[in-house]
């Protein structure tokens, strides 16, 4: 990987969506933050991953895949498309078997 494109590519494509949450030290900081409702709260690895486990259960074979970036320095802006099949509750949704 010779490109912070090419990271976020392989982060989304590969770690992600392959499920290889034991990674997530190669990629996500312990500052990881995430923003919410005008808030941000510091979630690090294990909240990331916590999170990924989430939406996993619920959409069990869910995909990531890029369609395209914006690379600005250090910055990458991506645009990717998530498929998978809502099988299980999210946030008291109940599931309805379609996929996405």
């Amino acid at each position: 990987m010779n490109s912070n494109e090419d990271i976020i590519r392989y982060f989304y494509e590969h770690i992600v969506s392959d499920n290889l949450l034991g990674n997530l030290e190669d990629f996500v900081s312990e500052d990881c933050t995430v923003w919410a409702d005008g808030k941000s709260e510091k979630v690090g690895v294990n909240g990331m991953k916590e999170h990924l486990e989430a939406i996993r259960h619920t959409y069990p074979d869910y995909r990531m895949k890029i369609l395209r970036q914006f690379v600005s320095g250090d910055y990458v802006i991506s645009e990717f498309r998530m498929e998978g099949t809502f099988q299980n509750e999210w946030l008291g949704i109940k599931p309805t078997g379609a996929s996405l």
